[in-house]
């Protein structure tokens, strides 16, 4: 409970800064610019050797989007290695691959026949017509790019938030009430992440559903959400540390600043491909995002649950030694 109140102070707070809520409506925008950059300057590729398939039905659409092998979107328009049309139940497939048409095939048979009662429709037709229609839109870019920082967004974004809270509270000598308390350092910690945790769960929820509208499936939507939790208590706490260790809001931005260039420049950059450059870009929060939003769950993945669970965790208790120095030190 004494967190809850903690956290629901830290929120009424947030929401009562105006620089907050222009904040929020400033990554409105900037989503609404990632998503039309998308479709106005990328072009269709594959990601990790994925087929990308297209096609004008959702329901196939939704079918085809389980096979790992394949990266399906549905779209009116002509694109992608392959794009089927159904009208009324005849299917007509575009590509020049003979290969990817027996395998479409057989997953329109799978997807036709996958009811008790199959016969929607007297005759089950399927047609190749060899041509592969390429329309400039979204895939490889949107995918490995645009949706990391899509979902990421917020998550920098309110490493300032938190730490403004912070250093501010330092600033008007109302953190020292605030350690006088009964919560203990861990609690005091969990009460001011957890605020900002939900806004950032809620913008995240808020860019997904708009991206959703223009028919980018995100798989794994749960495993999503758990990854993108453990990233933000790993950078929420580094947050913490950054706020404990300056002396002004100033210093603090400084600080975080400085470390997100670092980190943007780790995630977004292309790498020369050397042994220590490998690793990093292998294991980046980017390449997580991207095999869990366009791949089944596999044991591959779950190396980086590992991975900054572990980081999340060290971070975590960095910050609370952090805190325990700091009020020594007043001491």
């Amino acid at each position: 409970m004494k967190i809850m109140a903690l956290a629901y102070k830290e929120l009424k707070d947030i929401l009562s800064e105006k620089i907050y809520i222009f904040g929020f409506l400033l990554q409105l925008f900037i989503v609404m610019g990632i998503v039309l950059i998308g479709f106005s300057y990328s072009y269709i590729a594959q990601i990790e050797d994925k087929t990308s398939v297209a096609t004008n039905d959702t329901e196939f659409a939704k079918f085809l989007a389980q096979d790992e092998e394949i990266l399906c979107f549905y779209s009116k328009n002509f694109f992608g290695d392959a794009y089927v049309q159904n009208i009324e139940n005849a299917f007509y497939v575009y590509t020049d691959d003979k290969d990817l048409f027996d395998t479409l095939k057989t997953r329109i048979e799978e997807y036709y026949f996958r009811d008790e009662d199959p016969l929607r429709s007297p005759i089950l037709k399927i047609d190749f017509i060899r041509e592969k229609r390429v329309v400039p839109e979204f895939i490889e870019v949107m995918y490995s790019l645009l949706v990391p920082i899509v979902l990421l967004l917020p998550v920098f974004l309110s490493m300032n938030m938190l730490s403004d809270s912070i250093v501010g509270e330092k600033e008007r000598k109302t953190f020292e009430i605030l350690l006088a308390s009964p919560l203990t350092r861990f609690e005091i910690i969990l009460g001011k992440l957890a605020p900002v945790i939900f806004l950032g769960f809620f913008q995240i929820s808020l860019w997904l559903f708009v991206i959703s509208r223009k028919n980018v499936y995100i798989k794994n939507i749960f495993a999503l959400y758990i990854f993108l939790l453990i990233l933000m208590i790993l950078f929420f706490s580094i947050s913490v540390i950054f706020s404990m260790l300056s002396s002004n809001i100033r210093e603090a931005n400084i600080y975080l600043t400085i470390f997100m260039m670092f980190l943007s420049f780790l995630m977004f950059i292309p790498l020369p491909s050397l042994g220590i450059f490998n690793s990093i870009i292998k294991y980046s929060p980017v390449v997580g995002i991207v095999k869990i939003t366009t791949n089944l769950i596999d044991i591959s993945i779950l190396k980086y649950f590992i991975i900054y669970l572990v980081s999340a965790m060290i971070a975590i208790f960095i910050a609370k030694k952090v805190l325990e120095r700091d009020e020594s030190l007043k001491l």
